[in-house]
Formats: structure tokens, sequence, C-alpha cells
């Protein structure tokens, strides 16, 4: 229940993230599509590398650290929950950056 609720609550601020640049900065005028349409690649970018960013760490931290064993993370659902609501925060603040960036 713990760790399901570290997932829960990690997606909930997520999404508030993500509401909050794309309400923040909603573009006016004519090119309105166009804004939407680069913001949308931007933000595709964004999640691609901050997944990419995200295991690369957990790999390197795994390997830098011997005596923390990180690969017994999968073991503990409080772990993995953790985890994720870090990865969620993470991906959020990343994805409101990307809306809020002028293009």
């Amino acid at each position: 229940p713990r760790a399901v609720g570290l997932f829960i609550s990690g997606f909930l601020i997520y999404l508030g993230l993500v509401i909050h640049g794309a309400v923040t900065t909603l573009p006016g005028g004519p090119l309105v599509w166009d804004l939407i349409l680069r913001r949308l690649g931007l933000i595709a970018v964004a999640f691609t590398m901050s997944l990419l960013l995200a295991v690369g760490m957990f790999n390197l931290l795994d390997r830098l650290t011997p005596r923390i064993p990180f690969s017994s993370l999968r073991e503990s659902s409080l772990g993995t929950g953790l985890y994720v609501f870090g990865y969620f925060l993470f991906l959020g603040l990343i994805t409101n950056a990307a809306f809020a960036a002028a293009l």
C-alpha cells in the first residue's frame, strides 16, 4: 500500500506540473498549431532524454557504489515506489520546463 501511494502521489504531482506548464504558456495568434506541434516535439525529446538519463544514472550509481545494492531495489515494493515517485518528479519538472521554454 505504501508503494502504491507513493506511485500515485508521484503521478499526481507529475500531472500537476504538466498541466501548470501547459496552461501558463499557452501560445496565441495565427501560428498556434505550429507552436503546439513544436512544443510537443520538444516534450517528446525531453521525455526520451529523461528516461535515458534516469536509467543511465541508476546504472552509474549502481556501479560507483558497490556496497549499496541498488539492484535489490526491484525486490522491495517500497523502494520501487520511492524510485518511481522520484522519477515522476524529475519527469514533471522536465516537461514543465519544456512547456515554459521559449521557442
